[in-house]
């Protein structure tokens, strides 16, 4: 059982949970705040998930990653690029990859509307593509 304290009355009454925000001068949940009134969104998002897709296959040509829209979250490059990798969306360029560059390239999860391609400018090159569809 819960109380709270009612100032007009000066008394401590009993309160259902969704109500101790009327009594505490809250507006609601707060970003991942659990909810304790409902079976169905109790939690908020606790962590991103991603699928990852490897591509090493020797190829130059166009490499569909995702068919569906999708959110790009990174590309993580193996070694040192020795070309350039284009990111598309299936309509026009939208990133490309210097050469040289290393390390964890962060898109901030970027919309992609169509799908997802990537061209690796040279075969050699091996990278780890992080996304989830939408």
């Amino acid at each position: 059982m819960t109380r709270a304290w009612n100032e007009s009355t000066q008394t401590w009454e009993r309160v259902e949970a969704s109500a101790r925000a009327l009594h505490t001068h809250e507006q609601g949940l707060g970003a991942g705040e659990r909810n304790v009134d409902s079976l169905s969104n109790g939690y908020g998002v606790v962590r991103e998930e991603a699928n990852g897709t490897y591509l090493e296959d020797g190829t130059t040509t166009e490499q569909t990653v995702s068919a569906v829209p999708s959110h790009l979250h990174g590309i993580l490059i193996q070694g040192s690029l020795t070309g350039t990798v284009t990111v598309t969306d299936g309509v026009a360029n939208r990133f490309v990859i210097p050469t040289t560059s290393t390390g964890l390239v962060d898109f901030m999860k970027m919309r992609f509307e169509m799908d997802l391609r990537i061209t690796l400018s040279n075969a050699g090159d091996d990278i780890l593509v992080f996304w989830r569809p939408i």
